[in-house]
């Protein structure tokens, strides 16, 4: 962890009334857009809607400039075969985690290789009121942001960093960052944009249900011991909760047989679960466990 990171976290830790209320826990998010990231589904929106020939895939890049991920296999590209469409502007949003009552976002980060012509733009805007006014981020930041990095033209990778101030508390999925490509006139000779290995680090204290009329509660959640379901759905032989990671990959897997079960996480590393409820073959409804230590 960065010297100033950490620094910002001990000032939130002091800061921040600990008193009759749980406590504050820093997980990463880590998207990968691999076969095993589901999450990358629920972060990443491609706006379709807008800009119908919006150029951003998601798979393996097989371009003469990008013809790797950074990590093996897959990335977030404008395009991962063919030449991107010139003049024209291709666009997608960043969802920040929705899932908790109140949160601190401490750092984004990411890699990037950028290969546009001199007529082309790429740039990152900030929304911290879900997505109903932006701010370019071109080195001046709006009050949520301490430092971002600047975009660089390059055929090798590149490291982009993004920080938020430590005093500002944001609510339920209302940052969004956007990440906008408009193209020159030369897109044959140039690859685009390509991101792989996005990482949030956020601390928050409070997790909400997925679902306004959930299926299932977990009690205690945060949690560092013995945790229960409450379940009110109905039962069949198959009935069960299977927790993942944020990676996710299967971390463990509770058989449910009543209203009431209760498992223990001594076996989970502290972080943010996603518990998915299955039955009859398929998966019914998911909530956030969050494991502390």
């Amino acid at each position: 962890m960065k010297k100033s990171t950490l620094l910002s976290v001990l000032i939130v830790l002091i800061i921040l009334p600990s008193a009759g209320r749980a406590q504050w826990v820093i997980p990463t998010n880590f998207i990968n857009f691999d076969a095993a990231d589901t999450l990358w589904r629920h972060a990443i929106t491609i706006d379709t809607v807008h800009y119908h020939n919006n150029q951003w895939q998601v798979g393996r890049p097989h371009k003469a400039v990008f013809d790797s991920a950074y990590s093996p296999l897959n990335a977030i590209v404008t395009d991962t075969i063919h030449p991107y469409a010139p003049n024209d502007t291709s666009e997608f949003i960043l969802n920040f985690p929705g899932h908790v009552a109140s949160w601190w976002l401490a750092l984004m980060h990411f890699q990037y290789k950028l290969n546009i012509d001199t007529n082309a733009r790429a740039y990152i805007s900030y929304s911290s009121d879900s997505g109903r006014t932006w701010v370019m981020l071109n080195g001046t930041f709006p009050p949520g942001v301490s430092y971002a990095s600047s975009l660089a033209d390059t055929a090798g990778w590149q490291s982009y960093n993004m920080g938020f101030n430590p005093l500002i508390l944001f609510h339920n999925d209302s940052v969004k960052l956007k990440f906008t490509l408009i193209s020159g006139n030369d897109t044959t000779s140039k690859a685009g944009w390509m991101i792989d290995n996005i990482s949030i680090d956020y601390m928050f204290e409070e997790v909400l249900p997925v679902h306004a009329d959930p299926l299932f509660t977990l009690f205690p959640n945060p949690t560092n011991g013995d945790c229960s379901i409450d379940y009110y759905g109905p039962l069949s032989p198959d009935t069960r909760m299977e927790i993942v990671d944020v990676l996710g990959r299967q971390a463990a897997q509770v058989p449910v047989t009543g209203s009431k079960t209760t498992f223990s996480t001594s076996g989970l590393l502290p972080g943010v679960y996603d518990c998915r409820i299955h039955a009859r073959g398929a998966a019914l409804v998911s909530q956030k466990l969050v494991v502390t230590r």
